[in-house]
């Protein structure tokens, strides 16, 4: 627990002092891009430092959205022991305390589907992990600098789109 608060603290006073610098620049004063996300990132930290608290639980996360991938080809995962583990037990038996899962439209293989991620999800939940659910509007990767578009979308009008996309949301909420 102390070592919890110790980080935290320090995380804190860390953000405070980059938040504190960025700050400086004033909103008129920005002359670029770069200096803009500078300023947008330190208003951020210093929102999100001024609003939480030593006893706030300090969430340590990783995206583990591959674990059936890497389970059906075999895959085996083992601690620093050398001892087998199952990804999620193993997630939780180096701290931490939350999942990330990634859920695309149609993957190729299943993996990362509605059905995949639900599976992932109650093995983290059964660990006590906090879930975090990506969505992710493509049958891959999508981040900002790539956007693909899901197959069965393609030839979709711009109006079929929004139906699709608003479909699939609603189905990945009420699963």
């Amino acid at each position: 627990m102390l070592s919890e608060y110790w980080l935290s603290e320090k995380l804190r006073r860390k953000c405070k002092e980059f938040a504190n610098n960025i700050v400086s620049l004033q909103p008129k004063r920005l002359k670029n891009y770069l200096d803009m996300m500078k300023y947008f990132l330190a208003i951020t930290l210093l929102a999100t430092v001024w609003s939480t608290s030593a006893s706030d639980t300090f969430w340590l996360g990783a995206d583990i959205s591959g674990t059936s991938g890497l389970e059906a080809f075999g895959a085996q995962l083992y601690n620093a022991q050398g001892e087998p583990r199952e990804n999620t037990v193993l997630m939780r038996e180096y701290g931490l305390n939350a999942a990330r899962f990634r859920v695309w439209v149609n993957p190729k293989g299943g993996f990362s589907s509605k059905e995949d991620v639900l599976k992932l999800a109650l093995r983290a939940k059964e660990q006590g992990m906090a879930i975090m659910i990506d969505f992710h509007y493509s049958d891959w990767w999508a981040d900002p600098g790539k956007q693909n578009i899901p197959k069965a979308w393609e030839q979709m009008s711009y109006e079929e789109m929004c139906q699709a996309l608003h479909s699939i949301l609603v189905k990945r909420l009420t699963c």
